[in-house]
């Protein structure tokens, strides 16, 4: 049977074996947390999205997409060749470009107010672009009854509904046992993104520096 939001809540009113009115009305509650629980704990690459936009000349701002997690690269093209940006804090971008209204090619970016992406210096031409994205997948509802985690993830989205719904029973010994269920799901949900994300297991020469994960110093 395909797992769907309606059979999410039949099964875990089952299983808390309870069909009280007021448990019932909590149950879409329990399944919002554990969805926002996932988002932001949760490390997969099919969370992952691209957004293709335009920098216009002059303009340094891009509008964040509703739902947007977080960037995971950011490219530019200019003359045919892809440019990558490097990722800095808006502290970095104010002292790298004081003057806002020089121009150049794009090289660094930055978050800017939770709405916006701040590219510096801002863009002397018209240049495509494409951000590779997390996306949080749309919530669950009677209206859309399926999603990533249902999908993909039933299990950690089974068990974080489970902890909600004992946490608003009272219930705290069988909350840890829940507890334990969700940690199991989530470590295997890590790892099969870290297997994903293999590649022909040598480290990565990086020239942006130091690579992350190994301690291992860029290429040259």
């Amino acid at each position: 049977m395909a797992v769907t939001y309606t059979t999410l809540i039949a099964q875990i009113k089952d299983t808390a074996e309870d069909d009280s009115t007021e448990f019932s009305d909590a149950v879409p509650s329990f399944i919002d947390r554990a969805e926002t629980r996932l988002s932001r704990e949760l490390d997969h690459p099919e969370m992952a999205g691209h957004l293709q936009t335009t920098l216009a000349y002059g303009d340094p701002f891009i509008t964040r997409p509703s739902n947007m997690l977080a960037p995971l690269n950011f490219y530019i093209t200019e003359q045919g060749s892809r440019i990558k940006l490097l990722l800095r804090t808006e502290e970095y971008i104010a002292d790298y470009w004081p003057t806002r209204t020089s121009v150049g090619t794009p090289k660094y970016y930055a978050n800017y107010g939770g709405d916006r992406f701040i590219v510096a210096p801002a863009p002397a031409s018209t240049y495509s672009a494409e951000m590779a994205i997390v996306i949080q997948p749309a919530t669950l509802s009677t209206d859309n009854q399926t999603n990533f985690f249902t999908d993909k993830c039933f299990d950690a989205l089974f068990y974080a509904c489970m902890i909600e719904a004992y946490m608003y029973l009272k219930n705290y010994t069988v909350l840890e046992l829940w507890n334990i269920k969700y940690q199991q799901a989530m470590e295997a949900l890590q790892n099969e993104g870290r297997r994903t994300r293999r590649d022909d297991e040598e480290y990565p020469a990086s020239k942006a520096g130091q690579n992350t994960l190994t301690g291992i110093g860029g290429g040259v």
